[in-house]
């Protein structure tokens, strides 16, 4: 009976977060809070946790040497279940509502990575695309705006005389008014014609709503993996080159919807800092040589080593009887190694070991 008690309490943690979180998001929060429950000695023992005891949890999630954002993300997840345990009437208080972590996390910008204004065009410009396809990566060039803030804009919220849209306040921006272009209008008006103003902008397929991580394959449909575009970083490139040509840092910080000039500043960059992450990027010596794959030749050295120790071995000629007898003698490193060599080494590589008798048993065991 204790045992169904205790999966009844588990299953009903486990559905009030699956009516409150997307299911994507379930799993990671099971996780963490099946970890909390270990540590602390199970569901009674939470029930009386203090405020003391969710520290010394961090303390020991912080000797396992995890990052700052995952310890975040744990504490999270422990003010989940004791959020549960209030609504529920399993206790009273709240042991870490108010508690705020102050681990560095680092949200440093890396201007070296940031897109061109040459490659933002071309993205721009590219006609290939289907009508909203376009309005989306016009957004996202254009006023560079969050993947969450594309999703929210409702029909209503565009301005078509005006020539401007609204985007609402977020999490993480304020509402603001931005500006269209003239190429801009005239997609959109193609775009919302006939449609309720109730409605959001940006729909899918199926005519419903967009989801945010949807735009990420939108914009990289016809690329390669190597070419592969980021929304953030689409963002993040259009706000340095605004404040690279000059433009004041207040007006990008009402632009990009920043509550803080500080995230705004980190987007800025000396010409000492340019020369520095120019150096990093482009220096002969970081750039790989066309053709040249350094992993790739480590191996095959070190394959070819292998095989002239087996070549000079004295006990080849036992090693080989042995194969050849196919017993159920265990094999050694050097002969699982080899083996491994004659599979899946380079065509170069291949053809050296084929010559031997030997590679050619493992081969075709």
């Amino acid at each position: 009976m204790k045992g169904e008690a205790a999966g009844a309490k588990k299953g009903c943690w486990e559905q009030w977060l699956r009516a409150r979180y997307s299911p994507k998001s379930i799993p990671s929060y099971r996780y963490s809070i099946r970890l909390y429950l270990e540590w602390i000695g199970g569901e009674a023992k939470a029930q009386t946790a203090t405020y003391a005891d969710v520290l010394a949890y961090l303390n020991h999630l912080r000797s396992g040497s995890r990052k700052p954002r995952t310890i975040a993300n744990y504490l999270f997840a422990v003010k989940l279940y004791h959020y549960w345990l209030q609504e529920t009437g399993q206790r009273a208080d709240h042991p870490c509502a108010r508690l705020r972590l102050r681990d560095q996390v680092d949200r440093s910008v890396r201007i070296e990575n940031l897109y061109t204004p040459d490659q933002l065009e071309e993205l721009a410009n590219d006609k290939t695309m289907s009508l909203r396809n376009r309005v989306i990566v016009g957004l996202l060039v254009n006023q560079a705006l969050m993947v969450s803030e594309i999703v929210a804009v409702r029909l209503a919220d565009v301005d078509l005389k005006k020539g401007s849209v609204y985007v609402r306040e977020s999490v993480s921006n304020r509402a603001r008014s931005l500006p269209l272009l003239a190429s801009q209008i005239l997609e959109l008006q193609a775009l919302i014609a006939d449609r309720d103003a109730t409605e959001v902008l940006i729909l899918s397929f199926y005519k419903k709503s967009l989801n945010a991580h949807s735009i990420s394959r939108i914009i990289n449909e016809n690329r390669s993996r190597k070419a592969r575009l980021l929304p953030s970083r689409i963002r993040q490139s259009v706000l340095h080159h605004k404040l690279r040509n000059g433009h004041d840092l207040r007006i990008v910080q009402a632009f990009a919807g920043h509550r803080q000039l500080s995230t705004t500043e980190a987007y800025q960059q000396s010409e000492l800092e340019q020369l520095r992450a120019s150096i990093v990027k482009y220096h002969p010596l970081r750039q790989p040589k066309p053709g040249y794959k350094p992993l790739s030749l480590c191996l095959d050295i070190i394959n070819l080593l292998i095989y002239l120790s087996w070549t000079l071995s004295r006990r080849k000629s036992d090693c080989i009887s042995a194969l050849n007898k196919r017993t159920n003698r265990s094999w050694t490193p050097w002969q699982k190694w080899l083996r491994y060599c004659s599979r899946l080494g380079s065509p170069k590589l291949q053809m050296v070991l084929a010559k031997s008798r030997l590679a050619t048993r493992l081969a075709n065991p």
